[in-house]
């Protein structure tokens, strides 16, 4: 295994990475990818993922319930009403995935009325049910009592990050800690904590491109992503992560440019920046975005050469396995390129 060295040290071929950025942003998909691609799921864990994937389901149609309660109740009469009703008052979190629930389930689903709800929805908000599409088309799989999860479903499954998830591997190159903070508002609060405590050798920061117009939880005045901009102005120009290996994932693109196909979701990114006058294509927008990145890094005291290797940005997919294999391979090369430079090594 090659030498790594860190500030005070001979030889370090261990590096701790951690993955910020505000919630479901893909920190956490990105993690079970590497879990994935690098050591895998014991059979017990997958069998947990299973028991997650079923209160995904029930906790996303209480979400689409709660909705069209709340403003879509009128189109919806006599036996889909009291679905509807009964979804959206169920604790999600403390229900057996029973074949009535599940016939419950299949019955709303197959109302053209909730699947046209759905998509308006997804298109602005929710975390939980942005993957209902997919868990009722294996829904018969998951329904079965000997349910065990496939790879493919655990990369989609929901789990809010509470502390720090840490994955360990290992390379040819180092030893990898790979730490997945959470993104929460009280969770962010922990970021500084971490690397005060163990020297990080690199950020990944997540910012999801769909979220151009759907507003921030935190603070409804503005988007997730205007949020996820402010978060990242904070951390990048933070003191303590002056040494450190900065990489951007622009995540989400798939869902990015599954909305810039919508007329509305086009007129909404064209009315959240009048500035940008290019053309409706995904590529120059997400450019737009990259650079509203780099503005918030503070470069001022660098070099043209230190400012330009400041910050490495990729557009990414987290539930793409092949795309997330072949980036870790080039971040990877950030990461240690960034770690022999700071050794004085190149």
């Amino acid at each position: 295994m090659g030498s790594l060295c860190s500030k005070g040290e001979k030889i370090n071929p261990h590096i701790r990475v951690i993955t910020l950025g505000v919630s479901g942003s893909g920190k956490s998909t990105f993690a079970k990818q590497m879990k994935i691609l690098h050591s895998n799921f014991s059979h017990q864990e997958m069998l947990n993922f299973g028991n997650l994937i079923r209160q995904n389901i029930v906790a996303g149609m209480a979400e689409l319930c709660r909705y069209i309660g709340n403003r879509k109740r009128e189109k919806f009469k006599g036996e889909m009403l009291d679905h509807v009703l009964y979804f959206a008052e169920i604790d999600e979190y403390d229900t057996d995935f029973s074949d009535q629930l599940v016939e419950k389930l299949l019955f709303l689903w197959n109302h053209k009325g909730t699947v046209k709800v759905w998509r308006y929805y997804t298109k602005y908000n929710s975390l939980e049910i942005s993957q209902f599409e997919y868990w009722m088309e294996h829904i018969d799989r998951i329904r079965e009592t000997d349910y065990t999860p496939t790879l493919d479903d655990v990369i989609r499954a929901r789990q809010i990050t509470t502390g720090a998830y840490v994955t360990n591997f290992s390379s040819q190159e180092a030893d990898w800690e790979i730490i997945d903070a959470g993104g929460q508002k009280p969770e962010r609060m922990k970021w500084r904590k971490i690397a005060e405590t163990s020297p990080i050798h690199a950020i990944i920061y997540f910012i999801a491109l769909d979220e151009y117009n759907t507003p921030s939880p935190e603070n409804e005045s503005i988007t997730k992503l205007q949020l996820s901009l402010n978060v990242f102005e904070d951390i990048v120009n933070d003191e303590i992560f002056h040494d450190v290996c900065k990489i951007v994932f622009l995540n989400k693109v798939d869902a990015f440019s599954s909305k810039l196909e919508s007329k509305r979701h086009w007129n909404s990114f064209q009315e959240t920046y009048p500035e940008y006058q290019d053309k409706r294509k995904v590529s120059t927008c997400v450019k737009y975005i990259k650079n509203l990145v780099l503005d918030r890094v503070d470069t001022s005291g660098m070099s043209d050469e230190e400012a330009n290797m400041s910050i490495y940005t990729h557009v990414t997919c987290a539930l793409d396995t092949d795309l997330i294999t072949s980036v870790w391979n080039v971040v990877k090369e950030h990461i240690i390129f960034s770690r022999l430079r700071a050794c004085k090594m190149i």
